[in-house]
């Protein structure tokens, strides 16, 4: 577990160039650091169920998100636990398992 209470991972609406993964925001998750994140890219729709994803470029929604995260712990607790389960799903143990299952499926 990180001595971090929150995860912050905004992406401007000007930049282009945005991890689409973004493994920041799955360390994030495994370290229990509540992930509060941009809906940029694919971040919205793969960590909807493991952080707080605000609009792109919503500065004002975004600070809101921080804020609440750092300080209510009742809130940070349900989003921490919801994004350490994601994260468990996505180790690389378990990502190397699926891909060697898809390969053996093909030969």
């Amino acid at each position: 577990q990180s001595m971090a209470e929150c995860l912050a991972y905004p992406c401007s609406p000007v930049n282009q160039f945005t991890e689409g993964w973004s493994c920041s925001t799955l360390e994030g998750c495994v370290a229990q650091a509540a992930p509060v994140v941009s809906d940029a890219d694919a971040l919205g729709d793969i960590y909807k169920d493991a952080a707080t994803v605000i609009p792109r470029g919503e500065w004002d929604l975004f600070g809101d998100a921080v804020i609440r995260t750092l300080t209510d712990p009742a809130f940070r607790a349900e989003v921490n636990a919801r994004a350490f389960e994601f994260g468990k799903r996505h180790t690389w143990k378990v990502t190397a398992a699926r891909m060697e299952s898809l390969i053996r499926a093909r030969l």
